[in-house]
C-alpha cells in the first residue's frame, strides 16, 4: 500500500517518488522512563504544530512526512533536541507570504518613527556638542582638524537643524521654570530653608534654624531604610503639618505621595518621639508666679485651688462600627462621635487635649 505525505500541498508518494524516505509521525514513549516520556510528548506536540492537523493528531497514526520536508533529509534523533530537523519545518505548505495588514502596516511606521525620533536626538545632541566646543575654542580646533578628512551625510536641512535648535531652547527654558516651581511646593529642606514664611506656616516654629534643631534632637530616633518611602527630615515635617494645620490623613497622603496607611503609621511612631525628645522645653510657672497672672474671676471663685485649665475642643468624625469605639466617642455636648485629632482619625481614643497650662497640680 503505497504511502502519502500529509504536509499540505506536497503530492509526494512512495510508489512514485521511490528515492524518497516517509517517516511516520513520532508517537509518546511510556515504557522507558518519565524523562523519556516528556520528551517524546513534547517532540510530538512540535511535530504536530508545525504539520498543523485539522484534526489535532488524530490520523497521525498513519501519517508519514517525505524527506523534503527536513534539511538534511531525515529527523534527528530523540535526544537532540536543539537541532532543526527535531520537527519538519522546510515547505509545510503554509509559509507563504500574506498581505500586510493594518496593523503590520502601523506596527512599520512606529518603527520608522522611532528610527527618526532616535536620529533626531542624535541630531540634537551634535548641536550641544557644537555650543559646548564654540564655548572652549581650543577643544574646537582639535575636533576640526581630526574631522578633516571625515565625512558626514544627513537628510537634515539647516532649516530643520534651525527649528531644532529652537525647540531645544524652548524645551530647556520650560525644563528649569518646572524644576523651580517643584522645588517650591515640594517639602523638601531646601524649600524650608529658602522661605521663612514657609517655615512658620507649616510647623509653627519661628525660622529654619529652630527646624533644625528641633529635627536634630530627634533624627537618631527616627527609623529610615531602604523600604522607607519617605526620609527623616519628612516624617517630622509630616507630623509638624498635622499638629498645626490639624490635616486629616488623606490630604497627608496626598501631599507626600503616600498611603494614609503609612502617614498613620508614621504619626504614632513620631508623636512618642517629640514627646519624649521635647518634654524638657515645656515649664510649668511656680505658684507664686500662677497667683500673681490669675485672673482676678478665678481667684474669687476658686481661690488659690487653681493649678491647670484645660481647653478641650470636639470635631466630627464618622461613626464607628464597633459598639465600644461608638461608646467610647460618644458626646453629650455635639451628640455625636467625636475626637480632637481629625475627622479621619485611626483610633476611636486617639484624642488631642489643647492644655493651657498655669502650674503644677497641687
Amino acid at each position: 500500500m503505497p504511502m502519502f505525505c500529509v504536509v499540505y500541498g506536497c503530492s509526494n508518494r512512495s510508489n512514485r517518488e521511490i528515492t524518497k524516505k516517509f517517516y511516520r509521525v513520532p508517537k509518546v514513549v511510556v515504557h522507558k522512563g518519565e524523562k523519556c516520556k516528556k520528551l517524546t510528548e513534547k517532540r510530538r506536540k512540535k511535530w504536530l504544530a508545525n504539520l498543523r492537523l485539522r484534526s489535532g493528531g488524530a490520523e497521525s497514526k498513519n501519517a508519514r512526512v517525505c524527506s523534503d520536508h527536513f534539511i538534511k533529509g531525515f529527523p534527528s534523533s530523540l535526544n537532540d533536541f536543539e537541532s532543526v530537523d527535531w520537527a519538519p519545518t522546510v515547505k509545510l505548505g503554509y509559509q507563504k507570504g500574506k498581505p500586510a495588514t493594518e496593523a503590520s502596516r502601523k506596527r512599520e511606521e512606529r518603527i520608522k518613527s522611532r528610527v527618526d525620533q532616535h536620529r533626531h536626538a542624535e541630531c540634537a545632541e551634535a548641536l550641544l556638542d557644537l555650543h559646548e566646543s564654540a564655548e572652549n575654542p581650543e577643544d574646537t580646533s582639535e575636533i576640526l582638524l581630526d574631522q578633516q578628512d571625515a565625512g558626514c551625510q544627513t537628510d537634515l536641512t539647516m532649516d530643520d537643524i534651525e527649528r531644532m535648535e529652537d525647540v531645544l531652547k524652548q524645551t530647556t527654558t520650560e525644563l528649569g521654570d518646572l524644576r523651580h516651581k517643584a522645588l517650591d511646593t515640594q517639602l523638601s529642606q531646601e524649600s524650608f530653608q529658602k522661605n521663612k514664611d514657609k517655615t512658620k506656616f507649616y510647623t509653627g516654629l519661628p525660622n529654619f534654624l529652630v527646624l533644625m534643631q528641633v529635627f536634630q534632637l530627634c533624627e537618631p530616633y527616627i527609623t529610615c531604610g531602604h523600604s522607607s518611602v519617605l526620609s527623616k527630615f519628612e516624617q517630622v515635617i509630616l507630623v509638624l503639618l498635622r499638629l498645626r494645620l490639624n490635616l486629616p490623613l488623606k490630604d497627608l497622603a496626598f501631599r507626600f505621595n503616600v498611603s494614609c496607611s503609612t502617614v498613620s503609621r508614621i504619626w504614632h511612631k513620631l508623636i512618642g518621639i517629640l514627646h519624649e525628645r521635647l518634654e524638657f522645653l515645656i515649664e510649668w510657672p511656680e505658684r507664686h508666679v500662677l497667683q500673681s497672672t490669675m485672673p482676678m474671676a478665678f481667684r474669687q471663685a476658686f481661690g488659690c485651688r487653681v493649678a491647670v485649665i484645660i481647653d478641650c475642643f470636639e470635631v466630627f468624625i464618622e461613626r464607628p462600627s464597633n459598639l465600644l469605639a461608638r461608646a467610647q466617642t460618644w458626646s453629650n455636648y455635639k451628640t455625636s462621635s467625636h475626637c480632637e485629632v481629625s475627622d479621619r482619625c485611626c483610633s476611636p481614643r486617639l484624642c488631642l487635649l489643647h492644655i493651657s497650662s498655669l502650674g503644677r497640680k497641687s
